[in-house]
Parts: C-alpha cells; structure tokens; sequence
C-alpha cells in the first residue's frame, strides 16, 4: 500500500511540475528526450532550430531537475540530458516523439560521429537513433560505413593473435 501511495505521489508531483512549464519548456523536455544519452548544447540547439530563447527554458528545465547537466571530459564541456525518472514518465504519459524530431536526433548523433567523437560507442548511438526515428536505411548505412569495418579490424586482430601469432612465435629462434 505504502508503495502504491508513493508511486502515485511521484505520479502527480511530476504532473503538477509539468504542468508549471510554459508551452516552449515542456517542446524542450519533449524533444530532449529523443536523445538517449547525454549531449552537449549543439545536440539542444540541434532540435531547437525553430524555438525562440531556447537557453532560458533550458536553465528552468535543470533547476526544476527534469534536465540533467554534466560533463563530458571528452569534449570538455557541459552536456545535458532528460532525467531517467522523466524520461520513462514522459515515455508512458506523453505522446510519441515525432519522426522528424527523432531523425533531427540522429542526424545529430551522426555529426558527433563524424566530427566530434569518433569513436564504436558513439557509432552504436547513432545506430540506435536512426533505428528509433525508424530510418532503417540510414542505420543500415552506418553499420556499412563504420561499424562492420570497426568488427571486421577486432576478428582481424584477435585471428592475428589466436590463429597466425602462435605458431609463428614456435618456430622463431630465440636471439642472444
């Protein structure tokens, strides 16, 4: 019982805080929430293209704590995202997120790819996006591009050092 009261106090706590954000702030929470893992102020901008004064709403959304800001020591710099609580809330009680907004996320989670953060875990995160925006070309695309390539180099590597390295080391003489 006391477990149902509290989840139905979190229930309307998070409503009558919802309920306090202007028209833009709650556009902000929504489409923030298209992204999946923490992005810097270029990934906000990135969905906020059409939205005056974005920053403002943005400040309110971390005091209210629905956003959370940290750092990214990769970038050096301050990177936000929707709350895990708010998330899943919004996930449940507001309606989809809509395609354009999740591809604008992708395409985001693309240029950090590309120009930001060249790395396998931000390939899987845009992976992720496109295949949540429902663009199964473009996820597609990137596995071609960079994923399979990244694979392909580890089984090149690990059947370097299994399969050829082994036998080669046996048969090398040992040198003064």
């Amino acid at each position: 019982m006391d477990q149902a009261q509290e989840g139905l106090s979190l229930h309307v706590a998070v409503e009558k805080t919802l309920s306090l954000l202007t028209e833009n702030e709650r556009r902000l929470l929504d489409r923030l929430s298209a992204f999946e893992t923490p992005v810097i102020e270029d990934g906000v901008q990135a969905l906020c293209l059409d939205l005056e004064e974005w920053r403002p709403d943005l400040d309110r959304l971390t005091d209210l704590s629905l956003v959370e800001p940290s750092k990214d020591t990769f970038l050096n710099r301050i990177q936000f995202i929707v709350s895990p609580f708010i998330s899943e809330w919004l996930a449940k009680n507001s309606e989809a997120i809509p395609l354009d907004v999740l591809n604008q996320s992708a395409a985001y989670q693309e240029y950090v790819l590309g120009h930001l953060r060249p790395t396998i875990e931000q390939a899987m995160v845009a992976h992720r996006a496109w295949n949540k925006a429902e663009n199964r070309d473009l996820a597609c695309d990137l596995v071609q591009k960079v994923i399979y390539k990244y694979f392909y180099v580890k089984a090149l590597y690990r059947t370097l050092a299994e399969e050829w390295l082994p036998p080669l080391l046996e048969t090398m003489p040992l040198s003064n």
